[in-house]
């Protein structure tokens, strides 16, 4: 009689851990059904938003920016973004997307319009960083570089720009006969090409006259206060 109720109990057990067994499984798929739809719903609303909405692919800040002018190659050392701001210090602090940045950006003079005689762009030279802004035309200064690096481009949105650099020299400040930073020159252009042509680190062979139009890049020396680097181009096309 003992033995029939031990055995009695025993399959009681095992009946009633079946059930549960059971009772774990349905569960347990019935949880699975819910999240395979939660997660077949979110991927068939992630796939009727791309198929039925127009994709934007968002452009560069720089181009929503209205200060921006293109974009200045100047052979392998420097491809940055130009923008022109309405005085020459808004840039020395903020990059082309208008972010707070102590390299700030590549700019264009604030007098200058596309039709001038001479464009300016003024950029940092970065102590930290030797291929940042126009810190890379410090080895300009060097002829070995000149061939690689002599052709500049100037990619606007309506134009590209092409220019052969023509003098690379050291401006001495307050120097009025290195006066780099005029958009239009007069009657003193010729004597202002004559005086650098003397100045410039080597002679690139190429010449320019009161009729070309240039382009002068402007960025600091190396622990020289007294001194700026400046790369004078001829437009060529």
């Amino acid at each position: 009689m003992v033995k029939k109720r031990k055995r009695l109990k025993k399959g009681v057990k095992i009946g009633l851990l079946a059930i549960l067994v059971i009772i774990v499984a349905i569960l347990t798929f019935d949880i699975y059904k819910q999240l395979n739809k939660q997660e077949n719903s979110v991927n068939s609303e992630k796939i009727t938003v791309e198929t039925t909405s127009e994709v934007v692919i968002p452009e560069a800040k720089a181009d929503n920016n209205s200060d921006y002018r293109g974009i200045i190659k100047v052979g392998t050392l420097v491809d940055e973004k130009v923008v022109q701001s309405e005085d020459n210090e808004y840039y020395l602090n903020y990059n082309a997307d208008n972010e707070k940045d102590t390299q700030g950006a590549i700019f264009m003079d604030y007098r200058n319009t596309l039709d001038d005689q001479n464009i300016i762009l003024y950029g940092h030279y970065v102590y930290y960083d030797e291929n940042a802004k126009f810190t890379p035309l410090t080895k300009l200064t060097e002829q070995a570089n000149y061939e690689d690096n002599k052709y500049i481009t100037f990619e606007m949105m309506d134009e590209t720009r092409t220019y052969e650099i023509a003098y690379v020299y050291h401006y001495e400040m307050n120097n009025m006969n290195m006066r780099y930073y005029l958009t239009n020159y007069g009657d003193e252009f010729d004597s202002y090409i004559d005086y650098i042509s003397q100045k410039a680190f080597y002679d690139t062979g190429i010449n320019i006259s009161a009729s070309d139009h240039i382009l002068t890049l402007q960025t600091c020396v190396r622990n020289r206060e007294d001194l700026r680097l400046i790369i004078v181009a001829k437009q060529i096309y």
